[in-house]
C-alpha cells in the first residue's frame, strides 16, 4: 500500500517569506495610531 502521492525538492529556503513571492512590505497594525513595517522605523 502506497501512502505518498507526490514528493518535491525545496528549491530555496523562505520562499514564502522572499521578495520574489510577495513585493509588498508587511505592515502590521498595532493600534490605532501605531504601525510597524513598511517605510517607517519604529525605536
Amino acid at each position: 500500500m502506497e501512502v505518498v502521492e507526490h514528493v518535491s525538492e525545496i528549491q530555496k529556503p523562505y520562499k514564502l517569506a522572499s521578495r520574489e513571492f510577495k513585493k509588498e512590505s508587511t505592515i502590521v497594525k498595532v493600534s490605532r495610531n501605531v504601525e510597524i513595517g513598511g517605510k517607517k522605523y519604529m525605536l
